[in-house]
C-alpha cells in the first residue's frame, strides 16, 4: 500500500494538495540553503523528508511535494488519500462479498 500511495502522491495528490492547501513560506531569516527561490523557503519550512517506500520501486518527489500545508506524513492527508484510492479502485460488484 505504501508503494501505491507514493505513486499516487507523486503523480496526482501532491498537485491537488498544493492547490487546495498551499504551504506558507518559511519565516523571514530562516536559512534555506536553496538560494533565493520560493521552493527553497517551502522546503526549509517543511518537516517532511523523502524516504522511498521500497528500495526496488520508487519515484522521486517533484516540487509539488513540498508546496502543500499538509506534508506527505500528515495523518489527515494519508487518510484522505487512502480513502480516495480505495474508493476509486474498489472491487467490481461481481467480486464483492455478500452477507
Amino acid at each position: 500500500m505504501d508503494i501505491a500511495l507514493e505513486l499516487c502522491d507523486t503523480f496526482f495528490f501532491d498537485y491537488v494538495y498544493s492547490a487546495v492547501l498551499p504551504a506558507q513560506p518559511a519565516p523571514f531569516g530562516l536559512e534555506t540553503g536553496f538560494g533565493n527561490s520560493t521552493l527553497g523557503y517551502l522546503k526549509a519550512a517543511s518537516t517532511w523528508h523523502y524516504e522511498p517506500a521500497s528500495k526496488y520501486l520508487n519515484w522521486a518527489p517533484r516540487d509539488a511535494a513540498w508546496m502543500s500545508y499538509w506534508p506527505r506524513d500528515n495523518a489527515y492527508r494519508q487518510f484522505i488519500s487512502l480513502f480516495l484510492v480505495m474508493w476509486y479502485f474498489r472491487l467490481p460488484p461481481s467480486l464483492q462479498f455478500s452477507c
